[in-house]
């Protein structure tokens, strides 16, 4: 099917037809299909990333495996790195990470979609990283932080809370100093080096929080750098308020006469969330005590033009926003006096 659009994209930007601008988020904030027809490779997407691992000098490693895919028909290839080093022939989906020497290294994997058939960018990237540690166990290696108590702090908020900030106490006992670097999922979050990290609150959603604790010991003969990570599930509450009522059949207009009897104003409203509806009546700007139901019958005593109004409430203890949401209806009732009638005729008058 995404083939057949592609086709499709790029027939009608041949024949310079105007699309509708249409946008495919990614993580790399980069589109498959952008406005006028574009169509661009598709990103892939990491199913499988790598995954940690801690050995032995010449131990023989747990191979690093990457699984991608992509739904565009292009072709997948791979390029390994040991931190920014391209690590030559290392072209397939694993690579087994050398032992025979003691350190923290970072290998990182990048996934290149091509897909030639597209006519806007034929190449999109992913990648995914982790960190081997390799011991010498014939050295004495700097100690890896240990926290009693992981990450504390407040976990759940509603939408656009004021948060207060995760933090994590680590130690170690052989004298190094310790350092924080805090991440978002996989990102790293620029200038979070310290021991505590406010998380934002602007996005609904359930997020996970990392602090990678270093510890670095230049006093050791072995690694002088030992990390350890710990995760704390972060969740945001989108605010849900009370719906509004919804309005189905408003007052009518009416006109009387003084002393007629009216017909009754009637409201109808219904909700779609569960609320109750309670129901308030007014007379031009003033309150009619009592009048709380869906209808009220205007008075005709007196002569005059009146506004009546119905303010409908939904009233919802549920919801974690306003409890609370109105609609109202407003008529306008005349009344009319009874005029004066004047008679006319001969009048007689007998003097015996």
């Amino acid at each position: 099917m995404k083939r057949m659009f592609t086709v499709l994209a790029m027939v009608l930007a041949a024949l310079s037809i105007s699309f509708m601008a249409c946008t495919v988020s990614s993580d790399n904030d980069d589109s498959s299909i952008t406005a006028n027809g574009v169509v661009n490779a598709e990103i892939p997407i990491i199913r499988t990333g790598l995954a940690d691992g801690t050995y032995t000098v010449g131990d023989t490693a747990t191979a690093l495996t990457v699984t991608a895919t992509v739904t565009d028909g292009g072709e997948l290839s791979y390029k390994w790195y040991k931190g920014d080093e391209l690590i030559s022939g290392a072209t397939s989906k694993s690579y087994t990470p050398s032992t025979a020497e003691a350190g923290t290294f970072t290998y990182k994997v990048v996934v290149t979609n091509t897909n030639n058939n597209v006519n806007g960018k034929t190449t999109a990237t992913a990648d995914s990283s982790a960190t081997v540690t390799v011991i010498d166990s014939t050295k004495t290696n700097a100690e890896k932080p240990v926290s009693i108590t992981g990450i504390t702090g407040t976990t759940e908020y509603k939408h656009g809370d004021t948060a207060s900030a995760l933090t994590i106490e680590a130690t170690v006992t052989d004298g190094g100093n310790l350092s924080y670097q805090w991440y978002k999922g996989e990102e790293l979050i620029e200038g979070a080096t310290s021991a505590s990290y406010t998380p934002d609150t602007t996005t609904a959603g359930t997020f996970i929080y990392k602090v990678r604790v270093t510890n670095t010991n230049n006093n050791v003969n072995g690694n002088k750098t030992a990390i350890e990570d710990f995760n704390i599930q972060v969740t945001i509450t989108a605010i849900v308020n009370a719906a509004t009522p919804l309005i189905r059949t408003g007052l009518a207009d009416g006109t009387y006469t003084v002393g007629a009897k009216a017909t009754a104003l009637s409201v109808e409203a219904t909700v779609s969330d569960g609320g109750t509806l309670s129901y308030q009546w007014y007379k031009d700007s003033t309150v009619i005590s009592g009048a709380t139901s869906a209808s009220y019958t205007p008075d005709t005593k007196t002569a005059g033009t009146f506004t009546y109004k119905v303010v409908v409430t939904n009233t919802n203890n549920n919801v974690n926003g306003k409890t609370t949401a109105t609609a109202e209806s407003s008529a306008t009732v005349t009344v009319n006096g009874n005029e004066d009638k004047i008679g006319s005729g001969n009048i007689s008058f007998d003097f015996n």
